[in-house]
């Protein structure tokens, strides 16, 4: 047994289960706090100035039927034509 850690304590910000529900999710960091902390009514200097923030987006999905894939290939030489380069 490599420890007797768990991670129960961060199942709340687990939020895996949004991707089964077309959901996008964005974390990003700021170099600067979020908010403020007080004790006893005095603003308490933090160690570290970062905050981090997790956004949820609704994703949409279309499905588009294809015969067959694009030939990339093809259109290369049809820009070049196009560009009058060989």
């Amino acid at each position: 047994q490599y420890t007797s850690l768990t991670n129960v304590e961060l199942n709340s910000w687990d939020f895996s289960a949004l991707l089964k529900l077309n959901r996008a999710i964005l974390i990003g960091q700021l170099e600067r706090p979020g908010l403020e902390t007080r004790v006893d009514g005095h603003v308490v200097q933090s160690i570290n100035n970062s905050s981090y923030l997790r956004v949820v987006l609704p994703v949409e999905q279309e499905i588009v039927n294809m015969d067959r894939l694009p030939d990339y290939g093809n259109d290369k030489q049809a820009t070049s034509r196009s560009t009058g380069s060989p």
